[in-house]
């Protein structure tokens, strides 16, 4: 009974989220720009890549972090609430648990992403010529940053959430949400990749897992935080 309230909830998110297309455009844009990105290093190659952006030898530590900050432009959950419109009294007066609402949503962003995100990967991986632990660091924080920005995209649309909108383009370009999403993520991002470069001379195995789990443990509490939330309240 739970699978199958989860799924005719998932399949309400994604149809929903289809029939919008300028949510689509825009939450494609980044997964898009993530694919491109790692075509073009596979096309362009290492070196050569290296030499122009002036990284030579330290690409890789810091190009899971470009991957990151692809998908940081714009997960789905950030406005997953928000585009509920006036239907937002129905959703939330609905009786299932808060928590098949939360994963429909976000099963909704790694519908869009994850497929990407396997794309982008093969490229990388062709690309790049590392040793085990760099392609444990290539692989896993890309995935884990997906699953930190999905959580945290609900959490900041739960604090700044739009119902009332009468067009839904601007929820999708201006809403406060997004904006505090992109900061948020972006600094996530940037902040890693930096400490990364200043440590190249530690094992990227090492910054590597403790980025990951400290936005593991972020994505833990803020989930945690969403399933108590009263949505009932929420107007």
């Amino acid at each position: 009974k739970v699978n199958s309230v989860l799924k005719a909830l998932y399949k309400k998110e994604w149809k929903r989220f289809l029939a919008s297309g300028v949510y689509v455009s825009n939450a494609a844009i980044g997964d898009a720009l993530m694919v491109v990105l790692a075509v073009a290093l596979y096309f362009a190659g290492v070196g050569k890549t290296e030499s122009l952006l002036q990284l030579q030898g330290i690409l890789s530590r810091i190009y899971p972090y470009a991957l990151c900050f692809m998908m940081a432009v714009m997960p789905t959950t950030v406005i997953a609430f928000s585009m509920e419109g006036r239907q937002w009294w129905l959703t939330k007066s609905l009786p299932v648990r808060n928590k098949d609402i939360i994963n429909s949503k976000i099963l909704v962003n790694f519908t869009l992403a994850f497929p990407c995100y396997v794309i982008a990967e093969i490229f990388s991986c062709m690309a790049i010529k590392t040793d085990v632990s760099g392609y444990i660091s290539l692989i896993l924080i890309p995935l884990v940053f997906m699953i930190f920005s999905s959580v945290s995209g609900l959490a900041i649309n739960l604090i700044f959430p739009v119902f009332d909108w009468e067009n839904e383009a601007k929820v999708v370009k201006q809403s406060a949400a997004l904006m505090v999403s992109m900061l948020v993520n972006i600094i996530l991002v940037v902040i890693p990749a930096i400490v990364s470069l200043a440590l190249h001379q530690v094992p990227q195995i090492f910054s590597a897992v403790l980025v990951m789990i400290i936005w593991l443990i972020l994505a833990i509490v803020l989930y945690q935080l969403i399933l108590k939330k009263d949505f009932r309240a929420i107007d």
